[in-house]
């Protein structure tokens, strides 16, 4: 998607009865009168106004035009702007309006818009204006952030999505801001074709507490980053501690979340993992269809405490535990890389590879460990040997 900014308007598009009201030189009282809306001037100019001193350097101004525009009955700005021909005005509009469909729809059907307010549209879109972003093709393949848009607003249909993520299949578009999608589209299956799943009134709601879900424990992240900053390594300690550690994989799934995900269809799955709350990513991470347990494990709900388990846990899929291997992020952490070294799922050379970063005393460990193969315990026990000169 292409950079983009707002940009004042030309003084050619505002009447030049108004002008008093919006020149950078004018008097505060009149910019003040023209942010309230208290000016004799047709909707479609009143909207032009308001838009032109949003770039007041007074605050105050830009303040009282942003809350007239908010205030502004839907069925007075709707006609008004219905033929607006400046991006950065329709894309102001839709960002104060963001939760009203109406005026989305006549954003969204504008020459004028550019993609980069669509975008911004589809976070909230109800179904009838997803609908209508969706239709635009051209827009859609141009600017693949619409389609990523649409996929994690739980609104959005899920015919609209498969219709989408087919599109995107077809035409083979890159969806790096879903990387679990992402590669079960590189991967070639005809997933979208698989069983029906749940109903999708049904999906709809669970999807809508999921991502209700996932936005709570992102912002309960958020302020526990904040607070870490200002603590030492030994208050954080106690905290998690206090806390009860607040990552126990062992939890079981709240209600009957694991039965209702195992209904669902493969690409019903792959969407949860992608947007949905961490409870479900555990439970999808354990599921035995590929494109849906390396959805879960590229989700953005996933933590490095969740890696830690998950690579010593022996029951998960063989693809989750190589994925973990081969994360250079993930394997700078100690506890991870001595993990997968102990579990028989992780490929073996790279279980070789790791030896060359354990610990002296987990080499000897692994050297008389009966649950690891007797490659990984050999190599181990002369890394050791050569360690003590022996």
């Amino acid at each position: 998607m292409t950079e983009f900014s707002r940009e004042p308007l030309d003084l050619s598009e505002i009447d030049p009865k108004l002008h008093r009201h919006v020149l950078a030189d004018a008097a505060p009282k009149l910019k003040m009168m023209a942010a309230r809306a208290m000016l004799p001037a047709p909707p479609e100019q009143m909207v032009r106004v308001l838009y032109q001193l949003q770039f007041d350097a007074d605050r105050a101004i830009q303040t009282g035009a942003r809350d007239s525009l908010a205030q502004m009955p839907e069925a007075v700005l709707a006609p008004a702007i219905q033929k607006a021909a400046h991006p950065g005005l329709l894309d102001w509009v839709g960002q104060v309006h963001a939760r009203n469909d109406a005026i989305g729809k006549v954003i969204a059907v504008n020459r004028a818009t550019d993609d980069h307010t669509i975008v911004g549209l589809c976070a909230h879109a109800g179904r009838e204006l997803a609908d209508i972003i969706a239709t635009n093709q051209v827009r859609v393949l141009r600017t693949p952030a619409i389609i990523e848009g649409l996929y994690k607003n739980p609104a959005v249909s899920s015919a609209t999505i498969d219709a989408l993520v087919e599109l995107a299949q077809r035409n083979q578009v890159e969806l790096k801001g879903l990387p679990g999608l992402n590669a079960a589209l590189r991967s070639g299956s005809n997933f979208l074709k698989a069983e029906p799943g749940v109903d999708d009134a049904v999906f709809s709601a669970l999807l809508s507490e999921e991502v209700s879900l996932a936005k709570e424990e992102d912002e309960e992240a958020k302020k526990v980053e904040e607070m870490a900053q200002n603590l030492t390594r030994s208050q954080m300690e106690k905290m998690r501690e206090n806390s009860g550690g607040g990552e126990d994989e062992d939890d079981e799934p709240r209600g009957n979340l694991m039965s209702q995900l195992n209904a669902m269809s493969i690409s019903q799955k792959i969407r949860m993992a992608t947007v949905g709350s961490h409870a479900a990513v555990k439970v999808l991470v354990r599921d035995q269809n590929k494109l849906v347990h390396m959805a879960a494990i590229r989700s953005p709900r996933v933590k490095l405490a969740d890696v830690a388990k998950f690579a010593s846990n022996k029951a998960l899929p063989d693809g989750v535990i190589e994925y973990i291997a081969n994360n250079r992020d993930w394997t700078q952490k100690y506890d991870i890389i001595k993990n997968l070294v102990h579990n028989p799922k992780t490929p073996l050379r790279e279980s070789l590879k790791f030896l060359n970063h354990m610990r002296s005393k987990d080499l000897r460990d692994l050297a008389r460990s009966r649950n690891v193969s007797h490659q990984v315990s050999r190599a181990a026990k002369a890394l050791a040997s050569k360690r003590s000169g022996v």
